[in-house]
């Protein structure tokens, strides 16, 4: 035993007095109360002092405890890794009665296969890391913590040494010190004989446009062989060339000439014939083209007079139609602007407008929205990742102006709702279209739900939308099931509910399912009907399926929209864009001349002779933004705001000739569109800042260097980087001063894609200016490796005391330092001690009839100690009577014992036995009976 802060033992004598000073103030209990409950006070304290000083029970080590790391990533072969099992099972027969086994497989990550335990039979491997890395030191700290007490410790490593992430080195160095040691086994790697990779492509940050600049491409490769090294840029091959590659390193030059501003990525492959593993014949690299700023205008519309008439003002323009909205985050870089010109939402998917959101927030791109009927919120963007960069706000409800709605929205819940996209049922993410549509209402407007599969019924019965939160719990819980949707059913229900309906706006939106619409006769004539009588009907068309043209046709009756959706998480932005259309609460018609307020974006302009714009969409303000331009009815009409390193506007009429018709033939039109959208572009940061990167392993070490233009070094700065990773998330890096004019900072790269780094500096204004790399991981770090790393084996088994490929029978000797196990008792003396409290507390306070206890004691005790009777046996037979006969003639008469008393006579002797037994029987009898 010992103690771990034996100090404490010390308030020994200090609990012994106060608990004799305390028993002092026991009143009304017996002096044996009394001592018990002290005796019993004073053990317990006697235990807490104890529980603080850390009581422990040390005890020699027995058995040796060997964990088992084995290797599954993608370096090491199928065979070798059977082999690996097959020298665990082969250990494991040399296990003692007290050693155990326990085996942990990693990869990208450690995962525990089999707990330590004394079994001599191993069975298959269940555990399945992620096979496109190796940490070795993630394995090692997990086996050190899977280590039970009692038993000596090593572990055994079964890797080819290809390590991606960590530092196994310097976890032997801390296995070493807990006295862990560490055999390895060397596996052999999976890399064919034969193989070239590309280990890196490298080419300058930032260039002028009309510069030539090279791009180096470093190959290792295997043997002498040739092959073809092709440039693209963006999909486009700008250079093709056969290289003849030596064995080790070769470092291959490609002249690039550039041609336009922008952000560029040049991607380098190389085909080489019967290449061992193609995976890693790829590299990228990044160069930002210096030049005039370049605007990205998306247009859902003709967006011509907006296109040209930014070209004449010196602005290079690239214009994207629906649907060709760049899909990589890099390809946005190259834009100092985006716009998204009456763009509706459903042409950008998910990861688009994440894709956009981080390059406004994390680059400091530019963003502008430029309004119609298919943006703001009748263009579907009501609660997405584009609403939360507008400097105003799309939630319009508060407005009284409206008269009140009725919107029904019928929903498919057939089985094939049940198929699952992103991990989520489709009849899910119709559910949560249905309760976006909801939010977008009114409180007096009205509301209800149909669902059509086995059958036809209302799941939300029309009601008030203040009632929403009722509609929306029963909304979340609806599931596929059924048949096909009953479109004349459903058609019929709506038909019955809208028509009764007094609001002045009533809608219908039918959710169908593309390939599965049942009971479409009639339903042609009913949708005319219910537009007769002004009840509009949409309908959304779950994919291209042989009933879709039977829905547009639907739609045409009902004098509403048709969507076709191709996934089923646009829902919910084409229903919140169409009820928006749909019941005009999204759009104010009718012509009037702008407010404007006196802002330098808007100076220069001849607002006198501004003609009046015809509608505009509905939008409200926003806190923090700065509204330069309000309507006729103070609705916010032109704002700005920064986002977090760029700059967002909002225009809520358009650019074109439907609502903006007037102003094409304006003189301050192109003036209007240049100053604003110049206000929101990117600001660049100097150029005596590059910012460099270098990956090893799985890590990335980010450098920057800063120099003025005469070469002297800046020091003291406290530079900021942003890194945008391929999965849309950041994370800020403060780099720390290493040399003069040098920043470095470390961040872990392991995911595959392409990483943006913008470094942040402030203006003499106080606005951001941002200075925009990039690096690429083009393929996992295990695809690089071409032969085992057998010293690293052997130094991680010299680190740790360990043996470098030992025999099976090896990995269960006695270790160096057999050490001691420690047990921590403080637990147990907490529940001792709280159990004796109690008993103490009964004592003290609960009365216990000690007298009866004395007494029961007593009783038992005189039990106990009673003789024992003699048996008498009935007199039956002359047999019986001899054998009685004779065991009295042989028994010895007590001593008699002569007492005298002056009062009375002596007591006489008693008579002596007669020979006549049964004479003797006879007489006493009678002298009973005559008694």
């Amino acid at each position: 035993m010992r103690f771990a802060n034996p100090e404490y033992l010390l308030l020994i004598p200090v609990a012994v007095a106060f608990v004799l000073m305390s028993g002092r103030r026991y009143l009304g209990v017996n002096r044996l109360r009394k001592r018990i409950a002290m005796a019993f006070r004073l053990i317990v304290a006697t235990l807490l002092i104890f529980a603080i000083a850390g009581w422990q029970s040390v005890g020699q080590n027995k058995g040796v405890c060997t964990i088992f790391l084995l290797d599954m990533s993608d370096s090491v072969p199928e065979d070798a890794r059977r082999q690996a099992e097959e020298y665990i099972s082969q250990a494991a027969k040399h296990l003692g009665d007290n050693d155990k086994i326990g085996i942990v497989a990693f990869g990208e990550e450690p995962l525990v296969d089999t707990t330590p335990a004394n079994v001599r039979q191993v069975g298959r491997l269940l555990s399945a890391p992620g096979k496109q890395g190796t940490d070795i030191a993630a394995a090692a700290r997990l086996a050190m913590a899977l280590f039970p007490d009692g038993h000596g410790r090593r572990i055994a490593l079964l890797s080819d040494g290809n390590e991606t992430n960590g530092d196994a080195a310097a976890s032997s160095l801390t296995a070493a010190a807990e006295q862990v040691e560490i055999d390895t086994i060397q596996l052999a790697s999976a890399k064919p004989k034969k193989d070239a990779l590309i280990a890196e492509a490298i080419a300058p940050s930032e260039v002028k446009i009309g510069e030539p600049f090279n791009l180096r491409v470093n190959v290792d490769s295997s043997d002498q062989t040739t092959g073809i090294l092709r440039v693209d840029l963006d999909g486009r091959t700008i250079s093709e060339a056969k290289v003849s590659l030596s064995p080790g390193k070769n470092n291959l030059i490609v002249p690039i000439q550039t041609e336009r501003p922008g952000f560029f990525r040049y991607r380098a492959t190389l085909e080489i014939d019967s290449d061992g593993d193609p995976r890693n014949n790829v590299g990228r690299a990044f160069v930002a083209v210096r030049g005039k700023p370049t605007v990205l205008v998306a247009s859902g519309t003709n967006s011509n007079a907006l296109v040209s008439s930014l070209r004449q003002h010196d602005i290079d323009v690239e214009s994207a139609p629906l649907g060709a909205f760049p899909s990589r985050p890099t390809d946005l870089q190259r834009y100092d602007l985006v716009v998204l010109n009456d763009y509706p939402a459903d042409g950008l998917s998910a990861a688009q407008m994440l894709m956009l959101q981080a390059a406004v927030r994390d680059s400091g791109t530019g963003f502008a929205m430029i309004g119609g009927e298919r943006s703001f919120l009748s263009g579907g963007y009501y609660e997405t990742p584009i609403a939360e960069m507008l400097p105003v706000d799309l939630n319009v409800r508060q407005r009284k102006t409206f008269p009140a709605a009725t919107v029904v929205i019928a929903i498919d819940i057939s089985g094939s709702m049940a198929m699952v996209e992103g991990g989520y049922q489709k009849v899910q993410l119709a559910g949560h279209a249905a309760m976006q549509t909801l939010k977008l209402l009114r409180p007096d407007d009205r509301f209800g739900v149909i669902v059509s599969g086995t059958g036809v019924d209302w799941l939300t019965p029309i009601q008030e939308a203040a009632k929403r939160q009722e509609a929306m719990d029963k909304i979340s819980r609806i599931y596929a099931g059924g048949g096909g949707i009953y479109v004349r059913p459903s058609l019929e229900y709506a038909y019955r509910a809208l028509t009764a309906e007094k609001t002045r706006t009533r809608h219908l939106i039918v959710l169908a399912d593309g390939n599965d619409a049942d009971e479409q006769q009639g339903c042609i004539p009913l949708a005319a009907s219910l537009a007769s009588r002004g009840v509009t009907l949409s309908v959304v068309s779950l994919g291209q399926g042989k009933d879709a043209p039977f829905l547009q046709q639907l739609a045409a009756a009902g004098k509403g929209n048709f969507f076709l959706a191709q996934r089923a998480s646009d829902l919910p932005k084409l229903f919140t864009a169409d009820v928006a259309l749909m019941t005009r609460s999204a759009i104010e018609e009718g012509a009037f001349l702008p407010k404007v307020t006196s802002d330098e974006l808007l100076r220069g302009i001849d607002w006198s002779s501004a003609p009046p714009l015809l509608a505009y969409n509905l939008v409200s303000d926003r806190p923090l933004a700065r509204t330069l331009m309000r309507t006729h009815k103070d609705d916010p009409l032109f704002a700005i705001w920064r986002y977090g390193l760029g700059s967002s506007i909002a225009f809520a009429s358009d650019s074109g000739p439907r609502w903006a018709q007037r102003w094409l033939g304006w003189n301050g039109y192109g003036a209007f569109w240049s100053q604003t959208l110049r206000g929101a572009l990117r600001q660049r940061g100097k150029t005596d800042h590059t910012i460099l990167v270098r990956r090893e392993g799985s890590r990335a070490i980010v450098e920057m260097q800063a120099f003025d233009a005469l070469g002297n070094p800046i020091n003291f700065l406290s530079p900021n980087v942003r890194a945008s990773r391929p999965d849309g998330s950041s994370l800020d890096l403060k780099l720390n001063q290493t040399a003069p004019g040098k920043y470095e900072a470390e961040m872990e790269a392991k995911q595959i894609g392409d990483y943006l780094l913008t470094y942040v500096e402030q203006s003499s204004a106080g606005e951001p200016l941002t200075t925009t790399t990039a690096f690429a991981v083009p393929y996992p770090p295990e695809y690089r490796f071409a032969r085992p790393d057998e010293p690293l084996m052997r130094r991680i088994a010299e680190l740790s005391g360990g043996r470098a490929n030992p025999r099976p029978e090896e990995l269960f000797r006695p270790v160096r330092q057999t050490g001691t196990s420690v047990k921590d008792l403080w637990p147990l003396c907490l529940w001792l001690a709280t159990g004796l409290f109690l008993i103490d507390v009964a004592i003290r306070r609960v009365g216990l009839p000690v007298a009866l206890f004395r007494e029961a004691a007593q009783a038992i005790r005189a039990r106990l100690r009673r003789q024992p009777r003699i048996r008498t046996e009935p007199v039956g037979t002359t047999g019986k009577l001899l054998t009685v006969k004779s065991r009295t003639t042989k028994t010895e008469p007590p001593p008699q014992i002569k007492v005298e008393t002056p009062s009375k006579s002596p007591v006489p002797p008693p008579p002596e036995p007669s020979g006549d037994t049964m004479s003797e029987l006879l007489k006493k009898k009678r002298e009973r009976k005559g008694s």
